[in-house]
């Protein structure tokens, strides 16, 4: 059944109000941002005169933005009524658009780009409170405008017929003047495009008077019917030749400076309507942040594109977000491949900028080949490994220990590049190097490879060392003690709360390797194998889980123990 939604409210204007009388607002319901930089243009709801008390009614119903709402709400329409996501525009009497500074709904004040998301079938109380009326310029697209305005009233430019183009003349004394009439013309021609193309008339009107795409008395003529030739000859052209002649439009004062900001945008909106005509394709770069060090998906970082085949200059694709499985997406632009071709062939060089630390705005930078839209590009990220602490090196931490290390112990490390914490860590523990000094089971080794394994729950080595006094020399015991035990111990220390936050951490990577354990042992009991492939698949590779005092080797440790303690008491009962 068809649902009726209806908006009301009002247009608040400080500038001239005859302007915003028989003026219009339109609504529009919105999409996805990446959708609408593809091609989908927003979806027009409906459009309001604006009367004179300066209010508006746009009425419209949900088979008018039903069709443009995808999948997603395809589906949620089977169990919920769908809802129009509404964006408005502002025009004045002449058709010119007006700048909307903030949108008031009854619950809210927002920007004026804001979107009001899954709008109620009445909404009333909008106010749409415009920017104020800019002082007349003066480009000769500006004095034109004004020149004319008073004559025509509320007729759109763009509704102009050639006898309202004579009478204009006339009326306005310049029937002497061929050159104004010509550009009353042209302005006529311009509006009728821009209403077509959502492109700014004065762009339009800037292109043709630099004689762009034809000399500018041979557009003036063109008949109405064939300015779709027009601007198929017009959206040919290089961009950046539209945007050398937009520029130089400004420079001579024949359209508005401000026009100058928007000039990426009408490039932009440009290149929507190539592909939507065919004239262009729509392509899509999908890869997937990995850490060079350890091959996990890198989540959350910014990912800047730029297309190096685009042009004499690289074009900014924009920026991406990494999701939590490191994969990103950026859309680009490429001619239509040659007939018969296979579009996923066709590679484009992409240079990519991977925001590493926002802090210092550190980047890695590379280039890529962009190819088929559905395949995923590993992109390997060197990721510089956190400073270690001072006091994790071995000369600082010795002062801290209890006992005395042998006088050969450090220099023998030293020899073999193992200066800190995470050397020992990297080197899979020392009581296993060959040609150790001092016994394998020496009380200073067990030390030191105590400080390592608590290191993987607190970086503090007073604090660890604290814990190793009190008998807590890994994590595994801490996880194994009681709360109020471990927290009575160390509290004076560092406090309750401290101190339940490393228990609870030693528990939890304790807990994940205790059911793993006994998945294991169930599988050993039963006479499964865990295959190959499986176990290779489920195996982590970060720097910790590849040492000997990591939670691997902690499983290991942990699995020799069950062996030999743990004991099956149904049969001696």
């Amino acid at each position: 059944m068809t649902q009726q939604f209806t908006v009301t409210g009002n247009v608040e204007f400080a500038g001239d109000h005859d302007l915003l009388i028989e003026g219009r607002v339109e609504a529009y319901d919105r999409d996805l941002p990446s959708l609408e930089q593809r091609g989908a243009a927003p979806q027009p709801l409906g459009q309001s005169p604006i009367d004179g008390n300066f209010r508006f009614r746009i009425e419209f119903t949900d088979a008018q933005f039903r069709r443009g709402e995808g999948e997603r709400k395809s589906f949620v329409a089977r169990i919920a009524k769908i809802s129009p996501d509404l964006s408005f525009r502002v025009f004045d009497a002449s058709g010119q658009e007006l700048k909307i500074a903030r949108i008031v709904t009854p619950n809210r004040e927002d920007r004026p780009d804001h979107i009001i998301f899954n709008a109620p079938p009445t909404l009333e109380g909008v106010t749409l409170a415009l920017e104020p009326a800019p002082v007349v310029g003066d480009s000769e697209y500006e004095r034109l405008i004004a020149m004319i305005a008073p004559v025509l009233q509320d007729l759109p430019i763009a509704e102009l017929t050639d006898e309202d183009i004579r009478f204009l003349v006339n009326e306005l004394g310049l029937e002497q003047q061929l050159e104004v009439e010509n550009r009353i013309k042209w302005l006529r021609h311009s509006a009728v495009l821009a209403r077509e193309t959502d492109l700014p008339i004065e762009a339009f009107y800037g292109w043709g008077r630099k004689d762009v795409p034809a000399q500018f008395l041979e557009l003036a003529a063109v008949p109405l019917k064939n300015l779709p030739s027009v601007f198929e000859k017009l959206i040919g052209l290089r961009d950046e030749e539209l945007r050398n002649v937009l520029l130089a439009a400004i420079a001579e004062n024949i359209i508005p400076a401000d026009l100058r900001d928007r000039v990426d945008e009408i490039l932009a909106q440009i290149e929507r309507l190539k592909v939507g005509q065919g004239v262009l394709t729509a392509r899509r770069f999908i890869g997937k942040l990995l850490n060079e060090r350890s091959a996990e998906p890198l989540v959350g970082l910014s990912v800047q594109g730029f297309d190096l085949d685009a042009g004499q200059e690289p074009k900014n694709l924009g920026q991406n977000v990494s999701n939590n499985e490191g994969v990103f997406a950026l859309n680009y632009i490429t001619p239509p491949p040659p007939a018969g071709a296979d579009p996923n062939q066709t590679r484009r060089r992409l240079r990519l900028q991977v925001l590493v630390n926002p802090q210092t705005q550190e980047k890695f930078e590379t280039e890529v080949q962009a190819g088929g839209d559905q395949d995923i590009l590993d992109i390997p990220v060197p990721i510089p490994a956190p400073p270690e602490p001072e006091s994790h090196q071995l000369t600082n931490l010795v002062p801290t220990l209890p006992i005395e290390l042998p006088p050969d112990l450090l220099p023998f490390l030293a020899g073999k590049n193992i200066n800190t914490l995470a050397d020992i860590r990297k080197a899979g523990g020392i009581s296993r190097l060959e040609g150790l000094p001092v016994a394998a089971d020496h009380p200073a080794v067990r030390l030191l490879e105590a400080h390592v394994d608590l290191s993987r729950i607190s970086p503090d080595v007073q604090v660890n060392a604290a814990m190793i006094q009190n008998r807590y020399d890994s994590v595994m015991a801490i996880a194994k003690a009681s709360r109020p035990d471990f927290v009575g111990t160390i509290r004076d220390r560092i406090g309750d709360f401290k101190a339940a936050q490393l228990q609870v951490a030693a528990r939890a990577q304790t807990n994940l390797l205790d059911n793993f354990m006994f998945k294991k042992l169930a599988d050993h009991v039963n006479g499964v194998e865990v295959d190959p492939l499986v176990a290779e698949q489920i195996r982590c590779r970060c720097r910790d889980c590849e040492a000997a005092v990591s939670p691997l080797a902690y499983f290991a440790d942990l699995l020799k123990y069950a062996t030999q303690n743990i004991k099956n008491r149904a049969l001696h009962n």
